[in-house]
């Protein structure tokens, strides 16, 4: 019927309404049920509750090949941390443009390639809504809306909750030599303040479009 008669029945209209959101919930469900692992490697999912940011969030570890081989149990790798885990590995995960960095896939082929170390790669989940909230050391000037951020605190986040943590679970080789840190738009912004403000943690840093 017309728009003007449901607005005539609200009855009905609120039926429309609750059938809406019925489908996009259905819509949003079958989403998260189609998404397929598409990881290519050894990767290991842990959950991260953060003091600092009164939070949980996942930490996606994605190991070198032949890391619980049994010749090497005494090795140690370099770590390169990577924010906004989500979209790292698997394409139904990045919340917005559904793309995957392919990030698995290209650290195995250098690894092969013998382009760079053997390393782990960790995949540091954003916070979703709070994402900015979390990366931003200072307001962003072209959203002068948001509330005044809290990134200052994203490198103590790193330091002393993410970075213990991994190297808790994980044959890590520890040191500014062999930390690194990466991350794009405001993961590039939160990147380059975490190398500024830590420099004797990250070693190198890996930064698009800050």
């Amino acid at each position: 019927p017309p728009l003007a008669v449901i607005y005539d029945r609200p009855v009905h209209f609120r039926a429309i309404l609750i059938i809406a959101f019925i489908c996009f919930t259905a819509v949003r469900f079958a989403h998260a049920v189609d998404c397929k692992a598409t990881v290519n490697g050894d990767l290991r999912i842990h959950q991260l509750a953060s003091n600092i940011f009164n939070n949980t969030r996942s930490i996606r570890v994605l190991l070198p090949p032949g890391y619980d081989a049994a010749e090497n149990r005494g090795k140690r790798y370099p770590v390169l941390y990577m924010l906004d885990g989500q979209n790292l590995f698997v394409a139904c995960r990045s919340e917005v443009s559904h793309q995957e960095w392919r990030l698995d896939e290209t650290v195995y082929r250098l690894i092969r390639e013998k382009a760079i170390p053997e390393m782990i790669v960790v995949g540091v989940d954003h916070a979703g809504a709070k994402r900015a909230y979390e990366f931003l050391p200072y307001r962003d000037s072209f959203n002068p809306d948001l509330e005044e951020p809290a990134g200052k605190y994203f490198p103590d986040f790193l330091a002393t909750e993410v970075l213990p943590f991994v190297n808790g679970q994980y044959r890590t080789l520890t040191g500014q030599g062999n930390t690194g840190l990466g991350g794009s738009s405001y993961g590039g912004v939160a990147t380059l303040y975490a190398l500024l403000a830590r420099p004797q943690t990250f070693g190198f840093g890996l930064i698009e479009s800050p």
